[in-house]
């Protein structure tokens, strides 16, 4: 089985470094089909996609139904976007560790604001943690 045609590969800019909401639905999307248990899908999220990023979302089921796991291609983008996710992972936990020991009085803006900041990255440190991102080398 070829990359030619292969949907894992003709998407490639749409799942691996894109940072944008039908980019990252895709992207959970595949995350899921990679691991169920541990990424999650959410349906609702289809309305964030435009016809190409629909195209898209068919072409991947329909590849992934036909070759599920032994598509070294959509195994291989999984594992890169997991990659990805935790260089994500870590510039969180890194901006979280300096926003702690930020004085609210040196903070760019008000003590709210950093509070605010700080519990922004303590979410995404928990879902890190919920996705294994933090903390495993694997």
């Amino acid at each position: 089985m070829s990359a030619d045609g292969n949907p894992f590969a003709i998407h490639r800019d749409k799942l691996i470094g894109a940072d944008y909401s039908a980019a990252l639905s895709l992207q959970a999307f595949v995350l899921s089909l990679y691991n169920g248990n541990t990424w999650k899908f959410r349906g609702d999220s289809l309305s964030n996609f435009d016809e190409e990023h629909f195209h898209a979302f068919c072409q991947l089921a329909g590849w992934y139904r036909r070759f599920t796991e032994g598509c070294p291609v959509f195994m291989a983008t999984c594992r890169e976007m997991i990659a990805e996710r935790r260089k994500w992972a870590a510039i969180n936990l890194s901006e979280l560790e300096k926003l702690r020991a930020t004085d609210p009085a040196d903070f760019d803006g008000s003590a709210s604001d950093l509070y605010y900041c700080i519990e922004q990255c303590e979410k995404r440190y928990e879902n890190d943690q919920a996705h294994y991102l933090i903390g495993r080398d694997d």
